[in-house]
């Protein structure tokens, strides 16, 4: 049988760069989208109940990822049109790493698309490889993103326990 040589760490080229990210989607991942009142006020974002835009237990599993994998984020939901709004109901419901929230994905055709043209960017920008991952309960709009990129929330439940180890395994 073949023998192959320990790896050599002084061999690694120390201008190779990588960035590992995590593309964000929120309704059906933070928030439970059930066809409730509360989601109705939600949806409108005058939500009439305090701290309920989004799910405390989501945001904590979110927290928990973060601190898991040192991702960067990026916000690929249709939420990235306020970024203060968000970054504001996301901190009052617990969320500890908005200086991690690095950039939003472009408005095009197709959210597949909007995270294709942002990897691209960012990798000539930053001579880098991007490694990621995309949390999105609706990927049917994920156009040419390889299916073992995504981690699918069910909308009724938000990100889960399982979810949240999935991101994580796929991150690292």
């Amino acid at each position: 049988m073949e023998e192959f040589p320990e790896w050599d760490e002084t061999i690694r080229d120390p201008e190779y760069k990588t960035a590992t990210i995590l593309f964000l989607d929120i309704d059906g991942v933070l928030n439970i989208m059930d066809g409730s009142i509360y989601n109705t006020c939600y949806l409108m974002r005058k939500s009439a109940i305090p701290n309920k835009y989004m799910e405390e237990f989501a945001v904590a599993r979110l927290n928990h990822i973060v601190k898991e994998t040192d991702c960067d984020i990026v916000i690929s939901s249709s939420w990235r049109s306020d970024m203060e709004m968000l970054k504001e109901e996301m901190e009052r419901v617990g969320f500890k790493y908005w200086n991690k929230v690095i950039d939003r994905t472009p408005f095009l055709s197709s959210r597949g698309e909007e995270i294709l043209e942002w990897i691209s960017g960012y990798e000539t920008k930053h001579n880098c490889t991007v490694y990621y991952c995309v949390l999105e309960d609706e990927p049917h709009d994920l156009h040419g993103i390889p299916q073992e990129y995504i981690v699918q929330p069910n909308f009724r439940d938000a990100l889960t326990s399982k979810d949240m180890e999935d991101v994580i395994a796929i991150l690292l």
